[in-house]
């Protein structure tokens, strides 16, 4: 898994991720307005695919506000950032609401949690390497 990190973390991984959640998010808001198949599961969900989006919001005013470590949960012998928590928490109910029409809001929260991922543990990490000097 370090290797999609390290590929993320070049610049044209940074591009691509944020080019594919950029437009996974216009495609998932934009959908319902022209495919009738989409605009009723869009009906049926009641909730918007672009909630998925809120959690990385958070990290980023976190990481602004200098909240550099983050609320850091042991489980299963590991510290998991909360936020990652909160993102699954979200993504599996977006993708809930969102089951009948899946193709846009499945890969869209795959690369939600990504980034919530690689945003918490960079920071958490560098955090600790600069307490180690």
């Amino acid at each position: 898994m370090s290797g999609l990190f390290d590929f993320l973390s070049t610049t044209t991984g940074g591009v691509l991720l944020i080019a594919g959640t950029l437009g996974l998010s216009a495609a998932a808001f934009g959908a319902p307005r022209w495919i009738a198949s989409a605009r009723v599961g869009a009906v049926d969900a009641a909730g918007s695919p672009l909630w998925l989006l809120t959690p990385i919001v958070l990290g980023f005013v976190l990481v602004w506000w200098g909240n550099a470590a983050g609320i850091l949960v042991s489980a299963f012998g590991m510290k998991i950032p909360a936020l990652l928590i909160l993102q699954v928490a979200v993504a599996s109910w977006v993708i809930y609401r969102n089951r009948h029409w899946p193709f846009f809001v499945v890969p869209l929260a795959a690369l939600c949690c990504l980034w919530q991922w690689g945003i918490m543990m960079g920071v958490v990490l560098q955090g600790v390497k600069a307490l180690g000097s």
